[in-house]
Formats: structure tokens, sequence, C-alpha cells
């Protein structure tokens, strides 16, 4: 199978990590969250971008309104208190209006005020919530959005939205047009230096949920990009939700190199299998390492007055 351009820089300098087979990404979706995805019969190619250290799925295959649907019914997805949310708002400028790409239920408006907030988001559940809260919600993209509203905001954030887009480009790109000259954007992803990046089997990191997974200089990449200064890249630790989860990963990381097991993102072998199951037995009530980078990193950029958006 061959690579394809990175879907952030554009370039056609990419190497390919690994070809997931589509068959056994199916069946792990379905063993795991009882949801049915459809790759066509593809298999999945696992690609890394050697300029901005991108790594990305080939086919995008992104989930549609059923996958996240399906998937709110766990109490887990969308949670009203977030790490970054903390993380995030003292970067945000006090005043001015602030837009959110991907709002969920909005959970955010109330750490800065509904009065400044509007999102973006096409969940009909999402939106009856917030007419109930008083928040603005609009059903559009963030690029149609900006195209319309250029230089309108003091602040753009998206939280655990930008691994999920199929074309990051553009969709960075409409985030600072969205932006008024010095404002700031705050991007949120899965930290594929910490947590992320050793877990094993993490389907929720795979099509058709997630289709990119990033790193501090992809992050910091966009700006170069897109005429940003980087403010600040700040990593979470390990939460209490995630303890146990990450204990387990770095265990069975290091059973798996000691049965001569390469690193890979999906395998559902009967060794493979056995290995996870030990290692969750031998994890068991162990803390995460304390050196070790948790869930989500948190990149913050200001908009260069040299910006000129098309």
């Amino acid at each position: 199978m061959t690579t394809a351009p990175c879907p952030l820089c554009l370039t056609n300098e990419t190497s390919l990590v690994e070809v997931i087979h589509g068959q056994k990404l199916t069946r792990a979706w379905f063993k795991s969250y009882g949801i049915n995805i459809d790759l066509h019969g593809e298999d999945v190619s696992y690609i890394c971008c050697n300029r901005c250290d991108l790594k990305f799925f080939h086919p995008p295959s992104a989930g549609g309104g059923d996958l996240y649907d399906t998937l709110q019914k766990f109490d887990w997805y969308y949670t009203t208190a977030k790490p970054e949310y903390d993380i995030a708002k003292p970067l945000l400028p006090a005043e001015g209006p602030i837009l959110e790409v991907g709002s969920g239920k909005a959970a955010f408006a109330s750490y800065i005020g509904t009065h400044r907030y509007t999102g973006l988001e096409f969940s009909d559940a999402a939106f009856r919530r917030a007419a109930e809260a008083g928040i603005t919600l609009l059903k559009e993209t963030i690029e149609d959005h900006a195209a319309a509203h250029p230089a309108a905001y003091d602040g753009v954030v998206s939280f655990q939205v930008l691994e999920h887009v199929t074309d990051p480009h553009r969709f960075v790109q409409g985030c600072v047009q969205a932006l008024k000259p010095g404002g700031t954007l705050v991007l949120a992803v899965p930290d594929h230096e910490g947590l992320c990046g050793i877990a094993q089997n993490n389907i929720l990191d795979m099509p058709p949920h997630h289709v990119s997974h990033w790193s501090e200089q992809s992050l910091r990449m966009l700006a170069e990009l897109y005429d940003l200064e980087v403010v600040v890249i700040e990593r979470e630790t390990v939460s209490s939700l995630h303890t146990a989860w990450a204990a387990r990963a770095v265990e069975e990381r290091k059973l798996r190199h000691r049965f001569g097991l390469g690193e890979t993102l999906l395998d559902t072998s009967i060794v493979g299998r056995a290995i996870s199951k030990y290692a969750g037995l031998r994890a068991a009530d162990q803390p995460a390492p304390e050196d070790m980078a948790g869930h989500t990193v948190v990149a913050s950029y200001r908009k260069t007055a040299r910006r000129r958006d098309a």
C-alpha cells in the first residue's frame, strides 16, 4: 500500500508506518463498543509526514453522526469538566467574543461566560441542551463561518476536535481566519508523546473516530504554516481517571518488548490479547509513572499582525 500527501503541510514527503487490516479494525470496533463501522472493505495505511511529524490514516475515513450519537451514550464521552478547560481559560483574553469549534455540550461556555460565547456544532442533542442554557450554537463549518465572519473573534478554541478532521489544513486555516490580529487560538488534542502514544489497541484513537495523531513538532508546525506565534504548549499530567489505563499501557509495552513483539496500533492476535490481559493484572493498583504525560496536550497561539487572510 502506498503513502499519501500530508493533509496538514501538504508535502509528499511521507512514510508508511504500518497497515491496519480493515476487517480486524471493524471487528475490534464492534467488540469494544457494539458499533458497526464501514471501511468499504479497505485496509488503512498509517502514515507519518517527514516534514511536520503529523501521523495520519489513509484513506481518511471520518465517522458520521451515527457514530457520535452512539458514543454519546457512554457517560465518559462528553464530560462537563476537562483539565484542558482549566488550562485554556487563562490563555484567552478576559474580554471579547470567543468562538468554540466543535462545541459538543458547550460546557466551555460556563468557563468564559455565555454572553461572549459562540459555538459551532452539528449535533441536534447539543443544540437542545444549549438552547435550554441560553447558549448560542450555529450549524456551520469553521470554513464557512470564517468566510462570513473574518477577523471577528478575540479567541478561537477547539478541544478534542482536530484529530477527527480529515482536512486539518483547511480547518486550522478557518480558525485563524476567524481570529482578529493579535487574537488567541487554543487547540487541545490527544498527546501522542504521552499516554495516547503508548496505549495499545486504543480503538477510539483510530478511524473512523480519530484520523490523525499529533506531536509537539506537528503542533509547532502550525505556527510556521499560518503565521502564528506559539504562546505555550502544555501537557496534562495523568488524571485520576486514566491512572489504571496508563499503568496498564506501560506494562503492556514492557511485555511486548520482552516477548519480541514490535509496536503496533492494533494487535488482535492470541498472543497480543494474552499479553494485554496479563498486563492488566500486573498493573492492577499500580500508579502511573511520575514523568509520564497524560491524555491531552494544549497548544496556544497568537495571530500575528502580518497575517493576511484570503
